[in-house]
C-alpha cells in the first residue's frame, strides 16, 4: 500500500532532524540554522606572508604554523641571539622575522 505524502514525511526518520540546537523528532519540521561561515578566529593556525615554515614538511602548507612552530621558532631565535624588542605584536610578521634572522645566521 502506497502511504500518502504528508503521512511518509512524519512517520519517516530521515537524519536530518539531528541537525540544529533545539529537541527535534521525526517529522519535526524546518529549522532555520545560523550562518556557520569559518574563519580565521576559528583556528590557532596563522599564516606567513614572506616565509616558509622549517618545521613544514608538506610544500602545499609550508606557509603555515600552528602555535607550537611559532614557539620553537622563538626559541630557536632566542638561543641564537635574537632579541625580543625586535619583535612585534603580529605573530605572522614576527615569525617572519624570526625565521630570516635564523636564516642570515645559521648560513
Amino acid at each position: 500500500m502506497i502511504k500518502k505524502f504528508h503521512q511518509f514525511i512524519n512517520e519517516e526518520v530521515s537524519g536530518t532532524e539531528l541537525v540544529g540546537n533545539v529537541a527535534m523528532g521525526p517529522g519535526y519540521g524546518d529549522v532555520s540554522l545560523r550562518n556557520n561561515t569559518i574563519s580565521k578566529k576559528h583556528t590557532t593556525l596563522m599564516s606567513s606572508k614572506n616565509s616558509k615554515n622549517p618545521n613544514s614538511t608538506n610544500p602545499l602548507l609550508d606557509d603555515i604554523f600552528s602555535p607550537d612552530d611559532y614557539d620553537g621558532t622563538l626559541n630557536d631565535y632566542i638561543s641564537a641571539g635574537g632579541r625580543i624588542e625586535n619583535l612585534t605584536d603580529d605573530k605572522s610578521q614576527n615569525f617572519d622575522i624570526m625565521v630570516d634572522f635564523l636564516r642570515t645566521n645559521n648560513s
